[in-house]
């Protein structure tokens, strides 16, 4: 079991061995789905990035490639929106990835508090389940999408503000610690 998030014993109630034994479960039930959650979002975010990586590369070769004033890129000016790096498919598919691990963690959760027996007889329908668990994955995939789309929207307003070009929005500029 983690020790990093298992709470200090001083501040835990003192529990029977069984209490311990369920606690530990449902515990190694989240850190397992924790687990093998973590691996499927960092492949969301590598594609994400070489979904940007391609737009923002082609951008860049272009800045490059064209010398003339009347095809050069004015610094600060984007051909493109955060909405083009961060497209709205990106939400639905944080939000699947999510679904997929939540329902999943709270049946597995549900099941063993169920089969436990410590809690008395639970009227719940695994429907019910998954349908709450799949409202706080909508929930929370619109956020982690929200939040992202926040944070290139606000890349992309200081580069304008800044007058930095592709290259330094890509790259960053360490004179103005950006980013």
């Amino acid at each position: 079991i983690n020790k990093d998030i298992t709470p200090n014993k001083d501040d835990m109630p003192q529990l029977t061995r069984r209490e311990k034994e369920f606690y530990n479960t449902l515990l190694q039930i989240e850190i397992d789905a924790v687990n093998k959650l973590e691996p499927k979002i960092a492949k969301h975010y590598r594609s994400l990035k070489r979904r940007v990586d391609g737009i923002i590369g082609t951008f860049i070769e272009n800045e490059l490639q064209n010398t003339s004033t009347t095809t050069k890129q004015l610094p600060g000016e984007y051909p493109f929106t955060a909405e083009q790096l961060l497209p709205a498919e990106a939400e639905n598919e944080i939000v699947q990835i999510l679904d997929t691990a939540y329902v999943g963690m709270g049946l597995t959760v549900w099941k063993t508090i169920k089969e436990s027996g410590m809690l008395g007889e639970l009227p719940v329908e695994e429907k019910l389940i998954q349908s709450r668990m799949s409202n706080i994955a909508i929930l929370s995939g619109q956020q982690v999408h929200h939040t992202t789309l926040k944070a290139i929207e606000k890349a992309l307003a200081i580069g304008r503000e800044q007058g930095y070009s592709i290259q330094q929005l890509t790259y960053g500029v360490t004179a103005d610690r950006f980013p």
